[in-house]
């Protein structure tokens, strides 16, 4: 970043107005540079957006943020982000592709709908059951992460939001300090979360233009094709199936770039209804996961009041039920499960283990993937599997059993892979595991126990 783009961000709570309006470039070098310059700039924007909160207030940032949205530079920035995660890097883009991008650029606009149609694509969960995940092409993409990049400038999470502030690793540190002297453990989900979510909630709660809530994320929705699963394949869905998988004039686009951001702003009103019922409740979320320690077991009441009532406002009265059914209250020493993983104090120690079930079940939906992707002509499916397989135990390294179920996994896929074909290129900018590390890994004891 430049040293008046610095100052700006340290200094001033709005941009030039040169930024807003760009000239379109003539070869390609010159196309590139301003792909640079834009994005570099787009963070100083949201760096004033955000300022112009906290000084001003939020109307002031609201008002901020429409000039953000109708900024050339942000657009120009979210349409490159959109090509790199749908065709490949901009970096290597030829001209004509470089020409494309701009000539899109007048159609990246969160504040008229979309002419094209998102593709709703089952995914099946851990309990067999399926959710639909929303596709969005290229434009509808660019304009999804736009109004991402503004509500991150408008919205601030929660400190315990793990989902958005500390991640995995955030959330046990929290649980090691607030578990030790607890009397009950409160967990839940929330049943359907993008799909239940109420218009009206996000209406009166999300900081964005009313123009833009609905062309970005209920029009969308609600005019999306939907496919469902075949004996051989996707196929399309018939209408009276859709009406029966998705609430028609409720609910936002699960996988869209601004759905997790949405659904986080509107599940902190809950963490904080939570919080305020007692200084001995301690309320965290991870996702659509709330957990609940409390300190005190006569605050049991209150704090199931106003869990009901938040999640009732937010997603609707017909969701209580399901997520009654979904609570546990436990103390610390019989243990819960949270996210995947069980948790218990023994010893003094905190004790983390994901379940044989879950570890089954991971083997098994992988191990269906592999032979799916060696059916398919799709010269990426097996390196994602590999990948996808990578990201799973880093993540779960420490938890015994994942390393060896990893272990297995990758090595029927090198063994069933064509040559070459499970495997990415040496050079691994992610630093994820390799196969040999792996295997060096599973003859060390996992430190499933961790101390307070």
């Amino acid at each position: 970043m430049t040293n008046s783009n610095n100052a700006i961000a340290a200094n001033s709570r709005s941009w030039p107005t040169g930024w807003d309006k760009l000239k379109i470039p003539d070869d390609r070098q010159e196309a590139h540079g301003a792909l640079k310059v834009a994005a570099q700039r787009t963070q100083v924007m949201i760096a004033a957006v955000r300022r112009t909160r906290e000084v001003k207030g939020a109307r002031r940032a609201e008002r901020l943020s429409r000039r953000f949205l109708n900024s050339d530079t942000a657009r120009l920035t979210a349409l490159a982000a959109a090509y790199d995660r749908r065709r490949g890097s901009i970096i290597d883009a030829d001209g004509a592709a470089l020409d494309t991008i701009f000539a899109a650029l007048p159609a990246v606009n969160p504040f008229k709908g979309s002419h094209g149609r998102l593709s709703a694509l089952p995914r099946e969960k851990f309990d067999g059951s399926f959710r639909w995940v929303y596709r969005a092409k290229l434009v509808d993409h660019a304009v999804g992460l736009l109004v991402k990049y503004a509500l991150e400038a408008l919205c601030t999470p929660e400190p315990t939001q793990f989902m958005s502030v500390g991640g995995r690793a955030g959330f046990e540190r929290w649980l090691r300090t607030t578990l030790p002297g607890a009397a009950l453990v409160l967990t839940t989900d929330i049943p359907s979360c993008f799909e239940s979510l109420m218009r009206d909630a996000v209406i009166s709660g999300l900081p964005l233009p009313a123009a833009v809530k609905k062309a970005v994320l209920f029009d969308p929705k609600d005019r999306a094709f939907f496919l469902d699963v075949a004996p051989r394949g996707l196929t399309p869905m018939s209408k009276e199936k859709v009406a029966m998988v998705s609430a028609h004039k409720r609910g936002i686009p699960q996988g869209t770039a601004p759905a997790s951001i949405v659904s986080e702003a509107l599940i902190a009103p809950i963490i904080r209804a939570i919080n305020d019922t007692s200084p001995d409740v301690f309320a965290a979320s991870f996702g659509d996961n709330l957990i609940v320690v409390l300190r005190n077991a006569k605050d049991r009441t209150p704090v199931t009041d106003a869990l009901t009532s938040s999640v009732r406002d937010t997603f609707g009265a017909d969701v209580i039920g399901p997520l009654t059914s979904r609570t546990r209250v436990t103390s610390p020493r019989q243990g819960l499960s949270f996210c995947g993983r069980d948790y218990r104090l023994f010893r003094g120690k905190l004790r983390i283990e994901l379940s044989p079930d879950r570890l089954n079940k991971f083997a098994v939906r992988t191990a269906v993937r592999i032979q799916d992707g060696l059916r398919s002509k799709d010269p990426n499916a097996l390196p994602a599997i590999r990948e996808s397989i990578l990201g799973w135990v880093a993540q779960n390294a420490t938890i015994s059993g994942a390393v060896f179920t990893a272990v297995e996994l990758l090595l029927s896929l090198e063994r069933t892979s064509p040559k070459g074909c499970g495997t990415p290129p040496d050079d691994d900018p992610d630093e994820t595991f390799g196969l040999g590390e792996l295997l060096s890994a599973e003859d060390e004891e996992p430190p499933w126990v961790e101390s307070l």
